[in-house]
């Protein structure tokens, strides 16, 4: 095997694992950020009284502002016959 294309092979086999690792590091950190600023946005959200007086209102019930607009959770209503 002549020089070049050893040097080509040592090089992919070093690269492919490192690119891996470098890959899942992003990702594991991309979620332990994603984490963090979701403890932070519901700690200041319980921080409110108006969330907090909501929530001890009716418990079973209250999702806040964030689900405003969608439909209720539960089973769908089946789609109109076509035709």
């Amino acid at each position: 095997m002549r020089l070049r294309p050893r040097i080509a092979l040592v090089t992919a086999a070093v690269l492919a694992p490192m690119i891996a690792l470098l890959v899942g590091w992003d990702l594991l950190s991309r979620r332990a950020a994603a984490e963090d600023e979701l403890v932070a946005f519901t700690e200041g959200l319980m921080r409110s009284a108006e969330w907090r007086a909501g929530c001890a209102r009716t418990p079973e019930q209250w999702r806040g502002d964030a689900n405003r607009g969608r439909p209720p959770p539960g089973p769908r209503a089946e789609p109109p016959p076509r035709g």
